[in-house]
């Protein structure tokens, strides 16, 4: 604890995002340090990284809320499985998002990945320190909306079963 800082600095994240996280929750608190203390490179490559290991499960988790757009989807979703990185991945799935999860017209996967494309050998500490803010909140509502989607879904499909 710092000398004098009271109340001390709180880095504790909501239970969602720590299950979706799960292993990488330490990386993302580094992130969060390096955001508070203005390292702008740093939050970049810890929140890079986070999106690049959890990329993967997090569409995984999209295949309960694409509805007729199932085949498609998952036609996206093997290919995207095949790319090595997250920026790949994202591009390959990015237009079959579910509509409901864009946001006014905008789409939370293209951002991201417009975000992730910029390098981060090529911004400035500055830029770097925007970026990352930018990579921390869509991926925070993204991950957000997700849930509650599909928390919302399965208790729609128990009212119907009861229901019908």
């Amino acid at each position: 604890m710092k000398i004098g800082q009271y109340p001390p600095l709180d880095i504790s994240i909501n239970k969602e995002l720590k299950k979706v996280l799960g292993e990488y929750e330490e990386t993302y608190k580094k992130g969060l340090i390096c955001e508070n203390q203005g390292y702008g490179i740093g939050a970049y490559a810890y929140y890079r990284r986070i999106v690049e290991e959890i990329i993967e499960s997090l569409l995984e988790k999209l295949i309960e809320l694409v509805g007729d757009n199932k085949g498609e989807y998952l036609t996206s979703l093997n290919n995207a499985k095949e790319s090595k990185n997250a920026t790949d991945k994202i591009a390959k799935v990015k237009d079959v998002l579910p509509e409901s999860l864009n946001m006014e017209s905008n789409n939370p996967l293209k951002a991201l990945h417009s975000t992730l494309s910029k390098g981060i050998h090529s911004l400035s500490d500055e830029e770097c320190l925007e970026v990352a803010n930018s990579i921390r909140e869509i991926l925070e509502i993204l991950i957000r909306n997700i849930n509650e989607q599909i928390d919302e879904k399965k208790v729609l499909d128990k009212h119907l079963k009861k229901t019908g």
